[in-house]
């Protein structure tokens, strides 16, 4: 379970360094704030819904991080996207009224 979980920070730091370089202030706080999010809501509804043995609980824990994972680092792409084409076409609008 600890390898899984340092496995997964490792290949997500690695992943930050060799796709985005540093991530803004903006993009840092909406990961965490999403994070949160997942992380309460997943917690309300394994609570709330299932009462798994605790084998049931590691697998579902694993397979909810990975989805987590998963997520954050989606939104993360789509919010970079949207920062380049924003910045792409303010850049472009300003050369283009000369």
């Amino acid at each position: 379970m600890n390898m899984f979980y340092c496995c997964l920070f490792l290949s997500g730091k690695l992943i930050v360094k060799l796709f985005f370089e540093t991530l803004r202030p903006i993009e840092k706080q909406m990961m965490y704030d999403r994070l949160l999010n997942y992380l309460l809501m997943k917690t309300v509804l394994v609570g709330a819904v299932l009462e798994p043995q605790i084998s049931e609980l590691l697998f579902i824990t694993m397979w909810l991080t990975l989805l987590g994972y998963l997520r954050i680092f989606g939104m993360l792409c789509r919010d970079r996207f949207e920062y380049v084409r924003d910045s792409f076409l303010s850049f472009d609008d300003i050369y283009l009224d000369d």
